[in-house]
Parts: structure tokens; C-alpha cells; sequence
């Protein structure tokens, strides 16, 4: 078996990870004869109704053993399923989520006489949960729909047991959805946030890439590298053969330093040669200032260095400002399909590795290429764009700049010109008539945005088709509302992009002017070389690669502001 690992950085990261998980319960198969998996619920043993009394459907193709653990709960006894994970939040981000659910509780509760016990107010149970602990199956009808309001903490939808080691909580941050989204500083009482200048806030929170790094290094209490040295390490002894680590981070905070020490340690010490495809939340909703955007740079270019393929994800501008739970819907229903041939049953025509998959993405690439910034999800005649054609890098830019900035054709400020590498899913129940009309409206759409025909394209796309029983779940979380029929064929895309090459001029436009002024460490120098670099891999000509030294050619004139 080819197991995957999923990590995930931040509550918005989180939110993802929940959507993800929560979905994978509609593969479930739980007829009599099943031998493919067995799943511990506690409500349904409570309510009498015995594993295999649950009518019988279609066996699944997805084998989620490789997203899933089997164990034994604190009764030793009952049997287990959890996720393959490790989540990491800070204090409070968890929301009404005990560590210890009814699959663990051995939780030792117990106070000495003359201690006094001080805990922070935990958040109510949402209705959503109530309702779970009813019904017992996220797939059910009677679940009430989440939303903005009722979404505000991933643990308000989560719909699965995590076994409590996979759980991190970095204690020296407060988290609150409304009132300190980034974190704040243990000691600061969120009521008096309102009280606080501009820049004592800012100090006070977790935003910063090198806050991050120095975090990880000083955590003591489990969530730093002792989470990596054991945790992590159990989860791996788990696995027969590990098929990779998919890795969700919230860049544009603290959280980049963080994830980005834990993926050093990682590698190093763990899976040094194995594939790790890390994925990366983009904040587009205009950004703070120039500390941040030191902070953005640093952190691309530190994963980016550790990754097998680093894919940003960033939401459209009309949707830049949408709530954790919804870009979090959104964001997972590309994830979800692209990944989905790598959860196949090996056994299945379609599987292919994560590896497979990043080697088609990025067909051509000897290994420095590693950004996918071309990410589409298509439903019916709706497409979205969620990778980094959306990446807005110049929030950093005074007045004077953003007017010459715009005043650029769209074409100099964004550029979607496709790599020779593409791979395609597209998965329903339909006949492959339907499918195949399904490809050629995304494909015709994908061209035009990348000023291509069809023909050039689609040569070198890997096009995998995946008819399942199953139509793409929602786990009944309607993020898709208005914008992607239910029932409609899905399909989803991944593929370089000249887009990377302009977001890495942008940065360096930016680290020639500002570096030493916005961040306190690090050459600028050193900074825009290695940017200018990563820029010249990506030079788009007639669907392939400049790589014989060419350089910028005459059309980026004036793209950097020094």
C-alpha cells in the first residue's frame, strides 16, 4: 500500500484539511461482505446498529486505507479509523474540539487539593456537531447546512475522530476567528485589541515569517520538533510503503517559518527522498504592509526549496475576502480530485502516485521547476481558478506605483501562458460523452485564458478520467452554492505556469526596493538574485521552456519598479 501523510499548518489550513476529510467519508463502503475497511462509531454502536447492518452500496475505488488508520480505542477493544494527519493550531483554535474524543478518553482529570485549575473559556458546540452525534454519518440528509457563521471554527463541521496525537497546539498564541485571526500574543486580553496602536498589534501577532522559525525552535510543549521526532515518526512506523506527504501551510503568517522548520527536520532525518507536495494559502485581501510581503518571499522560497512541487493557492479577487470555511470548501474541491488518483485501490487502471501526478504537472522539469502555479476546478459550465494567476504581489506598492501597475495590458500583469505539462481529472458517473464534452469546455477555456489553441494546449496534457459511483462529495457543506451543480461532472486541473515567472519579477521588483527597510534579516542582494533566477525557469515560448540562457526578453520591459 502507498500511504499519504497530511500535515496540516493554521486554521486556515485546517478548515481545508476538515472539508478534505469530511468528504472522504462517501467512499465508504459499509456492506456485509466488506473487507476493505472497518470504521469505529460510537453512536451507532450505542444505538444497537452493528458494523455491516448498514445497507450495502456499490464497493468504493478509493482505498482509504491510504488516507485512513486502523487502531484500537482506550477500551482496547474498539476498533478504530482515523486520519493519517497531524494538525497544528494555536491556543484556542481547536474551538469546542476535546484532544480526547469517545474513542480516547483516558485524559487523566485529576487536580490536587491546593491547586487551583485556570482554563480559557472553550467555545460552545455547534449545532452542526450536535446534530452529528445523532445521526452518526456526515453523509446524512438531516445534517443542517454550515455557514459563514456557523463555520467560524473548523472543529464546528468536523465530521471524524483524529486520534489525539495527531492534535499539535502551540501554546504561546491565542487564536480567536473574530478578533485575532493571525494570533495574538499570550497575555494580551482580546477585549483590549481595540486599545492597542497599529503596530503594538502587529508585534503581538503571529504574522511573520521569522516569528515562526524562531517559535518552532522554542516550543516546549510537544508542538515544536518533539512533534516531528515522535508523532510524525509513529505515523511513518505506521505505513508499509509512504506514497508522500501532502503538506497545507497558511503562508502569508507565521505559520510559513513554522512549517517550513518542521519540513527541514522532515526531510533531513525522515523522508529525505520521498515526495512532499506542499500547498500554499495565499492571503489576497489587499495585505498589511511591507513586512509582510519580506515575510511572503522568505517562506515561498523556503518551502519551495524542501518540496517536491509547490502549489499555491490563492482565491480570485471577487472572493478574496470570503470566510476560512468557504475558501477552505473552495481550495479542497481542486485538492480533493487532484489527489484522488493517488487514493485509488493500486489495483485500479487510474491510481497513480503523487509523484506521477507532479511529474505530469510539470512535464519538462528536471527538478529546479517545482511551482504549479496553474490550478482550475470546473463543474458544468462554471470554472474557477485557485492556484497563482490569482497572487496578488503588489498590495505593497504606494499609490503612484498600483496607477502604473494598471495601466500595464492585462497580458504584461498576468500572464497564465501553460508549461508543457498539464494533468487533468475528470471524475463523475456520466457516460464518457459527458466526460468528454466536460474536457472540452475546460480545455477550450484553459486555452483561450493562456492565449493558446486547443491543439497547443492539450499536447502534452495527461488527461485521467475517473468514473466513480460516487458524484464529487459535499459532505453536505454547500461552499458550491450558485456556482457548481452537484450533480455535474467535475474536473480539475494542475500545470505550470508562466504566472510564476511575473509573480517572481514582482517579488523582485519589491526586494530591490524595500527588502532592508521591511525585514530585519537577510541581503536583499542575495534575495533578488535567487529570484531572478527562479524567474528565468519560467519563460513560456510555444508551450515549452527557454532553457538555453535566453533570459527576459524584450516584452518585460519595465515589469520591476527600482
Amino acid at each position: 500500500m502507498h500511504e499519504l501523510v497530511h500535515l496540516s499548518f493554521s486554521a486556515r489550513a485546517n478548515h481545508l484539511t476538515t472539508h478534505f476529510f469530511n468528504r472522504q467519508e462517501s467512499y465508504f463502503d459499509y456492506g456485509i461482505d466488506d473487507s476493505n475497511f472497518t470504521i469505529a462509531n460510537e453512536k451507532r454502536q450505542e444505538d444497537g446498529q452493528k458494523l455491516g447492518q448498514i445497507s450495502k452500496k456499490i464497493r468504493s475505488k478509493v482505498d482509504n486505507y491510504i488516507s485512513f488508520r486502523q487502531g484500537v480505542g482506550a477500551d482496547g477493544s474498539t476498533e478504530t479509523f482515523t486520519p493519517r494527519c497531524m494538525l497544528w493550531d494555536l491556543k484556542g483554535g481547536y474551538g469546542s474540539l476535546k484532544r480526547y474524543n469517545a474513542l480516547y478518553e483516558t485524559e487523566d482529570t485529576f487536580v490536587p487539593q491546593d491547586v487551583v485549575r485556570v482554563e480559557l473559556p472553550k467555545a460552545s458546540e455547534s449545532e452542526w456537531i450536535k446534530k452529528l452525534d445523532q445521526v452518526g454519518t456526515t453523509t446524512s440528509n438531516a445534517l443542517p447546512l454550515v455557514s459563514d457563521q456557523t463555520g467560524r471554527y473548523w472543529a464546528d463541521y468536523s465530521g471524524v475522530f483524529h486520534h489525539p496525537r495527531a492534535l499539535m497546539e502551540v501554546q504561546g498564541y491565542l487564536y480567536d476567528p473574530d478578533h485575532a485571526p493571525k494570533g495574538l500574543a499570550k497575555g494580551i486580553e482580546l477585549s483590549s485589541i481595540s486599545k492597542l496602536s497599529k503596530r503594538k498589534k502587529q508585534e503581538a501577532e503571529f504574522r511573520l515569517y521569522d516569528t515562526g522559525v524562531e517559535i518552532f525552535r522554542e516550543e516546549l510543549n510537544g508542538a515544536g520538533e518533539e512533534s516531528i521526532e515522535t508523532q510524525f515518526r509513529n505515523i511513518l512506523e505506521e505505513c508499509d510503503l509512504l506514497g508522500g506527504v501532502n503538506v497545507v501551510v497558511d503562508i502569508d503568517s507565521a505559520w510559513g517559518g513554522f512549517s517550513y522548520e518542521a519540513l527541514r527536520l522532515i526531510r533531513d532525518s525522515y523522508v529525505s527522498k520521498g515526495t512532499i507536495a506542499v500547498w500554499g494559502i495565499e492571503d489576497n485581501d489587499g495585505g498589511e504592509g511591507r513586512a509582510e510581503m519580506c515575510s511572503r518571499i522568505s517562506t515561498v522560497l523556503a518551502l519551495s526549496s524542501l518540496a517536491s512541487a509547490y502549489i499555491p493557492l490563492a482565491l480570485p479577487s471577487r472572493l478574496a475576502s470570503s470566510s476560512s470555511w468557504r475558501a477552505g470548501g473552495l481550495f479542497d474541491s481542486a485538492f480533493e480530485s487532484i489527489t484522488l488518483p493517488a487514493r485509488l485501490a493500486t489495483s485500479e487502471a487510474e491510481y497513480m502516485s503523487i509523484a506521477d501526478i507532479i511529474a505530469k504537472a510539470s512535464q519538462g522539469i528536471d527538478g529546479e521547476r517545482r511551482i504549479l502555479a496553474g490550478l482550475k476546478q470546473m463543474r458544468g459550465s462554471k470554472s474557477l481558478d485557485l492556484g497563482g494567476v490569482n497572487s496578488d504581489n503588489a498590495w505593497w506598492m504606494d499609490r503612484r506605483q498600483k496607477v502604473e501597475w494598471r495601466s500595464k495590458p492585462l497580458y504584461k500583469r498576468r500572464q497564465v501562458v501553460c508549461g508543457p505539462g498539464k494533468f487533468i481529472v475528470v471524475r463523475g458517473e456520466e457516460g464518457k460523452h459527458i466526460m468528454d464534452a466536460n474536457w472540452n469546455r475546460f480545455a477550450t477555456i484553459a486555452a483561450a485564458e493562456s492565449n493558446q489553441n486547443i491543439d497547443e494546449w492539450t499536447q502534452n496534457s495527461q488527461r485521467v478520467d475517473i468514473t466513480l459511483s460516487e458524484p464529487m462529495p459535499t459532505s453536505e457543506i454547500d461552499v458550491h452554492s450558485g456556482m457548481e451543480p452537484e450533480e455535474a461532472t467535475a474536473t480539475s486541473g494542475l500545470w505550470s505556469s508562466r504566472q510564476t515567472r511575473v509573480t517572481a519579477r514582482e517579488m523582485a521588483g519589491f526586494a530591490r526596493r524595500w527588502w532592508e527597510i521591511g525585514n530585519n534579516t537577510g541581503e536583499s542582494g542575495d534575495i533578488v538574485e535567487e529570484l531572478d533566477e527562479l524567474a528565468e525557469l519560467y519563460n513560456v515560448d510555444g508551450g515549452g521552456w527557454y532553457d538555453d540562457g535566453f533570459g527576459f526578453n524584450s516584452d518585460d520591459e519595465g515589469d520591476d519598479f527600482d
